[in-house]
């Protein structure tokens, strides 16, 4: 799915210059779901994956580019 790299992550959950993989970014925040808000994740399965990301980004503060 290829891999973003964050830019700016004001909580610092992500250091500044971190390379993910999509596919782990994924993961990641469907690890942060219950399993009554799963249904958040099958709908993020099914968008554009440029999309998804940008969900998830503005959903934990941070900003990225494709690396």
């Amino acid at each position: 799915m290829g891999k973003i790299q964050i830019t700016n992550d004001p909580e610092k959950v992500f250091p500044d210059g971190t390379i993910i993989s999509v596919d782990q970014l994924f993961r990641d925040y469907k690890d942060t779901l219950t399993e009554a808000n799963m249904s958040t994740y099958h709908w993020l399965c099914r968008i554009p994956i440029p999309s998804a990301i940008d969900f998830i980004a503005k959903a934990w503060g941070f900003d990225y580019k494709f690396a």
